[in-house]
């Protein structure tokens, strides 16, 4: 598969471009009373329906809120609150049992985790730089307590028999 590199050239020259004409010479444009027609009824329509409907959702919105704030029962305000909680607590359990679902469906009976291999004895040894006789002292106890440096590296080893 190929990659190719096409060159682009910005072109300065006018003549080489294919523009319709009418673009840059508005005398070929015809009709401009209507355009302008069309124009100014769209203002008007937006000024007389859209506005008047912006203004009424407006006013809808603003008494509702203080409807709300100053007209409202403290009774009814906390049952409203209690409402939209138990509400939050439904849907947000209902997604945690979805989700718990699918994954039970997807991994139900699949182990996916797989046993690490055995590190080697000589591969153990040269990362903890230790000896032979360190080796088989480590072998030997049951319980082993290491102490490492600031660095990370092995200082000394307790073996607990």
């Amino acid at each position: 598969m190929s990659n190719s590199v096409i060159d682009y050239q910005i072109i300065e020259d006018e003549s080489k471009l294919d523009l319709p004409e009418y673009i840059d010479n508005p005398h070929y444009v015809k009709n401009k009373a209507a355009g302008y027609l069309l124009q100014l009824i769209g203002w008007v329509l937006f000024i007389l329906i859209i506005f008047p409907l912006i203004t009424l959702f407006l006013w809808y919105f603003e008494f509702k809120l203080v409807r709300k704030y100053i007209f409202n029962d403290a009774m009814y305000a906390q049952l409203t609150s209690l409402m939209h909680i138990g509400i939050g607590i439904l849907i947000f359990s209902l997604l945690l049992i979805l989700w718990a679902s699918y994954n039970w469906i997807r991994f139900n009976n699949k182990e996916r985790r797989k046993k690490s291999q055995n590190t080697p004895i000589d591969e153990f040894a040269r990362d903890f730089l230790l000896t032979g006789d360190d080796l088989v002292k480590l072998k030997q106890g049951s319980n082993i307590i290491l102490h490492y440096d600031e660095d990370g590296l092995l200082e000394y080893y307790d073996v607990v028999k």
